[in-house]
């Protein structure tokens, strides 16, 4: 606990410091929430000259209860500031370091970030504590000073729990959710005043669901001698820890949906059309296929359509168990884009990517298929190299990843050594090339000329970097002995190469 005090605090020295090279930057922002807090500070002031009292309370209580809102939110605001920033880790991506690190995600992202322009802000607020403490007459003791301490404590527990809402709410929605506001800064702006001057349903919103009357309004009346709700004072020292179970409470529900938050790098195989704006997807993964929910790409401003189109490449953000996920957020890599302009390119890769659906499952390793989709649909977009074949190399490559490499040297039958300038057939069924004497025994075979064997060795050792003559390379022998190892039928090419 204290080496992560430790590191806190010197993490925020750190941000400070990196802010304060700007300085001219820093102050003129600090300047302008001073001036924001001074401007919601006259604001009282003039209603309060206006109206002498609202209800039960005069000017400087109401000022007093206006500094204790303001100096919890405003330092929950200064050394929790990264937790409002948890948003687009998501959409960025960049939350999965975070995940591979010693400490907890939490505490990382807390000191992810320091806003110390709100000093200014919180300067206001205790301004207002001792203007109001004074105009009210407040009898001070040791009890109520640190009642008012354990109140400001408890106020930033639940300005800390009400942020990690939203920031539990980004792993089911790509946008931000604009009635989280309403309870955090809706919250600070209406409970800057006593609660019991609202109407009923205000009272229990601010009470029982973000509760800030709990937290901070029950003891700072006790501190001014006025009890709400006939509240003493064990009861006036109970209530902040209201703000630390609400923050445990929100710790729980981030951290359970931590646990459904899933991020992959993914290829799109196909996709379908659900519904009026949603997609069904069908990702390659290098942990194995994934079926997701694109919901809201059709939209012409979603974030997520350029990544819901087939042959994109990206980081995906998923949620939900292995067999439904929804995607939140996705991070563009690629889109090979030139695969559109060239009906040729865009027929092989079709092929390459119904041969990767129709052979890879759900949960399962499929890193070597990942890498060589990747890297075959990035050589027929930037690379000049015939379409041919780069679909050969695919399919040859393929077949070795599954653990099916032709034998190309030796017969498979008997292990005889053929030489390299005479023509052979290969036994699609058996997976290599067969002498003359065991041809008989092969119930299905293709001719394989001298030029297509050094093809195939050749590709076998360079793969699409070697000088490989594209009108050599046995495409419908590949294509047949890769269905035939794999037991599936692929669908055909779009058009003959």
């Amino acid at each position: 606990m204290i080496n992560s005090l430790c590191l806190y605090f010197k993490s925020c020295r750190m941000l400070i410091r990196s802010q304060m090279q700007y300085r001219a930057s820093f102050l003129m922002q600090t300047f302008t929430q001073l001036v924001m807090m001074v401007t919601e500070l006259l604001a009282v002031l003039i209603l309060m000259d206006r109206f002498s009292v609202l209800g039960q309370w005069n000017r400087g209580e109401i000022l007093f209860f206006f500094g204790v809102i303001s100096t919890s939110f405003y330092l929950c605001e200064c050394f929790a500031r990264g937790i409002t920033q948890f948003p687009p880790l998501i959409a960025q991506g960049d939350l999965d370091s975070m995940l591979i690190r010693p400490r907890g995600v939490l505490f990382q992202v807390i000191c992810s970030r320091a806003d110390p322009r709100r000093f200014g802000a919180i300067l206001i607020g205790v301004l207002a504590l001792i203007l109001g403490s004074v105009s009210a007459q407040i009898h001070w003791t040791s009890f109520k000073m640190l009642l008012l301490i354990w109140t400001i404590l408890g106020g930033m527990a639940l300005v800390c729990g009400l942020f990690l809402i939203e920031a539990t709410l980004s792993f089911f929605s790509v946008k931000r959710i604009e009635l989280v506001n309403i309870l955090t800064y809706g919250g600070r702006s209406t409970c800057q005043y006593p609660i019991d001057i609202y109407p009923r349903g205000l009272q229990l919103l601010f009470t029982l669901v973000a509760p800030f009357a709990l937290t901070t309004h029950l003891p700072t009346a006790y501190i001014l001698d006025k009890p709400l709700w006939g509240a003493g004072a064990g009861w006036s020292l109970l209530a902040p820890l209201s703000g630390f179970a609400f923050l445990g409470l929100m710790t729980f529900v981030f951290y359970r949906g931590l646990r459904r938050y899933r991020s992959t790098e993914g290829i799109v195989l196909r996709h379908a059309d659900y519904r009026e704006n949603d997609r069904m997807l069908t990702l390659l993964t290098p942990r194995g296929r994934v079926d997701a929910l694109s919901r809201g790409c059709k939209r012409p401003k979603s974030p997520l359509l350029p990544c819901s189109e087939v042959f994109t490449l990206g980081n995906y953000e998923l949620l939900g168990s292995k067999n439904h996920c929804v995607i939140t957020s996705c991070l563009l890599t690629d889109s090979f884009y030139p695969l559109r302009l060239d009906i040729d390119k865009l027929s092989c890769a079709a092929y390459m990517a119904n041969v990767c659906e129709a052979t890879v499952q759900p949960e399962e390793d499929a890193r070597r298929p990942f890498l060589l989709l990747a890297r075959a649909l990035g050589c027929l977009s930037y690379q000049s190299v015939a379409p041919r074949k780069v679909l050969s190399v695919f399919l040859l490559h393929y077949a070795v990843a599954m653990g099916y490499r032709p034998r190309l040297k030796h017969c498979v039958q008997c292990g005889e050594r053929l030489p390299e300038e005479d023509s052979v057939l290969f036994d699609i069924e058996q997976g290599g090339v067969v002498c003359s004497r065991c041809a008989g025994q092969s119930r299905r075979a293709a001719m394989l000329s001298p030029a297509e064997r050094a093809w195939l060795a050749e590709a076998l050792a360079q793969g699409v970097r070697g000088e490989l003559p594209p009108e050599d390379a046995p495409l419908p022998l590949l294509q047949a002995y890769l269905e035939s190892r794999l037991e599936k039928r692929i669908p055909p090419l779009l058009t003959p190469l």
